[in-house]
């Protein structure tokens, strides 16, 4: 028998949450290469024509992240079955992607297909959060995380990687699409069933009291290190005073009160100690929190314009719509490679969260300008070479940005819900707005890209440089 908190058993877990991940990447990544034909279902004369229907998707993502931290702080023991029925709620609204439109054209169509995305996005966004809540549920020390929290992404990077090319195989005409999106659905429904033998990692009650305690009672060291120095020397001044009054008088009575008088000054300075180191905790979150929520607004924006576009663009450049399957095909799969050797190095001493972070920021800038300069180059080549830089330098954000967090901040599925909503406050703007310039000026792509880049750098500085890390967990 593998007992529940054994390594073992946290492996077989995890393992159930990477085959999830596997198949709800297939409901996110399908959307990119087949936008052109949705585009003739809906009655859209344009690819770009469906562009405002995104926000329907980016709102409905927005709730599903904020929603899912409080119901699995409400129904922490039934998580498991919670991710099963999300991923069957999102399987439906996939299915009815390419059957929702009715025949309608025009304005009425973008309406139709927003309403449909709204909801698919809202299961599914839920269904993501629970997954990155839950591994880090099961690994409370956050170096036996890392590896885990890579192998999770990569895995959503090989559904990624295959959708393109499963959507290619099966067609991508418009009558095609119906047959497509079922099978994505019966993917999904069969990759997360294995959820279902195994119970949450959120019911330790143990693990809970120590998150508890860590996210409301840690402290910032070096304000805590100036308090416990001004009250350490009011005691001993208090002390000296107390012991240099019982010298010279013996009476009972006086040496009684300088004892209360020393028991209530102690306890007024611990309170004072107490509140001091509250406050500066609350701070430190509400700045930790604005800081990661703009890393993943930025993060979200890149992934999410280049995911939903970039076959439409290779498509807009002269190419045809296989190409553009291919490309974003070649961005999932680097972004897959980049995730398995993440995994793979992070195991090591060395390898932390904050160097991944850096080292993918500092290729992200190196491969958008690569971008920006061949942005207008019909050479397949070159677009297939870019997207693939792209795809490695977004290999580690995401899951890093969520250990990096933990490390410092808190690992409370409430909060950890709050500042990952910025990733689809990110989808919301930037991949409609990106849709309405690529097609008068395809260098929008890269231009927002290093924008994004820019962002994302200062809101990774700010946590890394103003607040000190956690006590580490077993």
């Amino acid at each position: 028998m593998i007992l529940k908190n054994s390594n073992h058993y946290k492996k077989y877990l995890s393992t159930a949450y990477i085959f999830c991940f596997v198949g709800m990447a297939f409901h996110v990544s399908v959307l990119g290469p087949t936008l052109p034909a949705l585009a003739q279902i809906y009655g859209q004369t344009e690819v770009t024509g469906l562009s405002l229907a995104l926000i329907g998707k980016s709102i409905g993502g927005f709730g599903g992240v904020l929603s899912m931290g409080k119901v699995l702080a409400t129904y922490p023991k039934h998580a498991n079955i919670i991710m099963f029925f999300l991923s069957v709620l999102a399987g439906i609204f996939t299915i009815l992607i390419p059957n929702f439109s009715f025949g309608a054209k025009g304005p009425v169509g973008v309406i139709l297909f927003s309403i449909v995305l709204f909801f698919q996005g809202f299961f599914q966004q839920m269904w993501d959060v629970g997954g990155n809540i839950l591994l880090t549920g099961a690994w409370p020390n956050k170096k036996l995380l890392m590896p885990w929290m890579n192998l999770l992404h990569f895995s959503w990077g090989v559904g990624a990687t295959i959708c393109p090319l499963l959507a290619a195989g099966v067609g991508l005409q418009a009558n095609n699409l119906p047959l497509l999106y079922f099978i994505i659905f019966i993917i999904g429904i069969i990759a997360t069933a294995p959820l279902l033998f195994f119970e949450s990692p959120l019911v330790d009650d143990e693990r809970q009291e120590q998150n508890n305690k860590d996210t409301n009672v840690a402290v910032n060291i070096v304000d805590t290190s100036i308090v416990e120095t001004t009250t350490a020397t009011n005691h001993k001044h208090l002390s000296r005073q107390i012991d240099d009054h019982n010298k010279t008088n013996d009476n009972d009575d006086l040496n009684s009160e300088a004892i209360d008088l020393k028991t209530s000054s102690l306890e007024k300075d611990t309170e004072l100690t107490d509140n001091i180191v509250s406050d500066n905790k609350k701070q430190m979150l509400r700045r930790g929190l604005i800081a990661m929520f703009l890393y993943y607004f930025s993060y979200a924006g890149i992934e999410g314009t280049f995911g939903s576009w970039l076959a439409s663009y290779v498509y807009i450049t002269g190419n045809t719509i296989e190409d553009g399957a291919f490309a974003v095909s070649i961005l999932w799969g680097s972004l897959t490679l980049g995730r398995l050797i993440a995994s793979i190095v992070s195991k090591l001493h060395q390898v932390t969260p904050i160097r991944l972070i850096a080292v993918d920021i500092l290729l992200g800038f190196i491969s958008v300008i690569i971008m920006l300069i061949v942005a207008s180059t019909k050479v397949l080549f070159m677009l297939y070479f870019s997207s693939a830089l792209i795809g490695l330098s977004l290999a580690s954000m995401y899951p890093m940005g969520v250990t990096l967090a933990s490390e410092r901040l808190s690992d409370d599925s409430q909060f950890t819900s709050r500042y990952i909503s910025g990733a689809s406050f990110g989808q919301l703007i930037w991949p409609p707005l990106v849709g309405l310039l690529i097609s008068n000026n395809p260098i929008a792509m890269p231009v927002v890209g290093l924008v994004l880049l820019g962002v994302c750098s200062i809101s990774f500085i700010g946590i890394v440089y103003f607040i000190p890390p956690l006590k580490e967990k077993s």
